[in-house]
């Protein structure tokens, strides 16, 4: 079993792909949400209107401010994470780069200890 520092494996691996690709995820589902939204509202256009006196209207009304307010929160969240799934891809990559970068000229053998 490998012990962080040891060398003899890795400790951590990460890398900037899956958080940039989720980041693209949450922005699709933000799209598809806001198609979502639009699509609640004309479904419900002129319901009122041809259902006077029965108790449906007020239900269906209920059930849109319902899914509305759900659909809304999820694509706040989706556009939230977004931005916090693009900004940790950045970091992770900038990080890599810079770890890389600190390993030029170092040999991997070991040969250039002792100088």
């Amino acid at each position: 079993m490998n012990t962080p520092g040891d060398g003899g494996g890795k400790d951590l691996d990460v890398h900037q792909g899956p958080w940039t690709g989720a980041s693209g995820v949450s922005s699709e589902l933000t799209v598809t949400t806001n198609a979502a939204l639009g699509k609640l509202e004309s479904s419900h256009e002129g319901v009122v209107p041809t259902l006077e006196g029965f108790m449906l209207p007020a239900i269906l009304g209920e059930v849109r401010t319902s899914w509305k307010g759900r659909l809304e929160d999820v694509r706040a969240e989706c556009t939230r994470l977004e931005g916090s799934l693009k900004t940790a891809g950045k970091e992770f990559g900038e990080v890599d780069h810079r770890v890389g970068a600190g390993f030029n000229g170092v040999r991997p053998d070991g040969a250039d200890k002792g100088r």
